[in-house]
């Protein structure tokens, strides 16, 4: 039996794996885009063994091809036993972790946000000062040399107590 592992990232995979009889670690590069065939042809046992290092995990980097269309979370890696994973579907994974990479990073601006806001309002309860709104703004910068506009980050994310007890992030995107 054979396993295939599909690197849906935009970066190089290190694909890190044991074998029952050997715990030397062994390593497969995956380019991004790719797949490759893993360790080599052997007992369906032996390859569940190598995707289980990579699947026993409460969110999974690696996922079965089967689950890939379905799934919404981010997940790097596609697995499938005996076939290659289909180009479509490794093509299909690309733009859904693409999605759930900027609902992450919204998430994570937002939580950040909150986090300033109740430093800033601990460090200001110490002096009797009170802290009631924290507007914070994230703006991706140009590298040089890059003349695209598209798809740049620009987001606003103001916190405001809620009812005097806790914070409530939200944010608006600018132009």
């Amino acid at each position: 039996m054979k396993l295939f592992i599909a690197n849906t990232t935009m970066h190089v995979q290190e694909f890190l794996f044991r074998i029952p009889e050997n715990p030397k670690m062994m390593r497969q590069i995956l380019q991004p885009g790719s797949q490759q065939q893993i360790y080599q042809d052997a007992p369906k046992d032996v390859l569940e063994y190598i995707i289980n290092q990579h699947t026993d995990t409460p969110k999974p980097f690696c996922i079965p091809a089967e689950e890939a269309g379905r799934q919404k979370a981010f997940a790097g890696l596609i697995y499938s036993f005996e076939n290659p994973v289909k180009q479509a579907v490794i093509e299909g994974r690309f733009e859904d972790n693409t999605e759930a990479l900027k609902k992450l990073g919204a998430e994570q601006r937002k939580e950040s946000a909150v986090a300033l806001n109740a430093a800033l309002a601990a460090e200001a309860q110490q002096i009797g000062a009170n802290v009631s709104e924290v507007e914070q703004t994230v703006q991706e910068e140009t590298r040089r040399g890059d003349t695209s506009e598209g798809g740049k980050l620009n987001e606003t994310i103001g916190v405001v107590k809620d009812g005097g007890k806790s914070s409530k992030a939200g944010s608006r995107k600018q132009k």
